[in-house]
């Protein structure tokens, strides 16, 4: 695949991680939370894994065209930039306002996402 078609997909991406983040004001909130939570359960996972795993392939790209002395294409960089918001926005999903739990003692805690727990953190390295 190209780097301008894993741009198009890495905008798409970050579009629907920030469209299930909002609230449809034609909607009823419990529907809207539902499928923030749904989303949340069964693709922001994979998402999220998927991003690391493209920040390690992109700046290792990165990397290799500058030790060559070769200039750094500009939509390599987009990718670059695109890819780290979409992390962004997994790490600080809103679920739609689910992150108020009335269960909790303090109301300004929040529960971590169970699945992020899990992140294998050698994409980190």
């Amino acid at each position: 695949m190209s780097l301008e078609h894993s741009l198009i997909a890495l905008y798409t991406v970050d579009q629907i991680v920030l469209e299930m983040t909002y609230v449809n004001k034609g909607k009823n909130l419990t529907i809207n939370r539902r499928v923030s939570l749904n989303f949340r359960d069964s693709a922001l996972y994979q998402i999220f894994k998927q991003c690391l795993i493209f920040n390690k392939q992109y700046t290792e790209q990165i990397s290799a065209l500058i030790d060559q002395g070769q200039e750094v294409n500009w939509v390599l960089l987009e990718c670059l930039k695109t890819n780290l918001q979409i992390c962004q926005k997994c790490l600080v999903f809103d679920y739609t306002s689910v992150l108020l739990n009335e269960t909790l003692d303090e109301p300004s805690t929040t529960n971590v996402i169970q699945t992020l727990k899990n992140v294998d953190y050698v994409f980190l390295s």
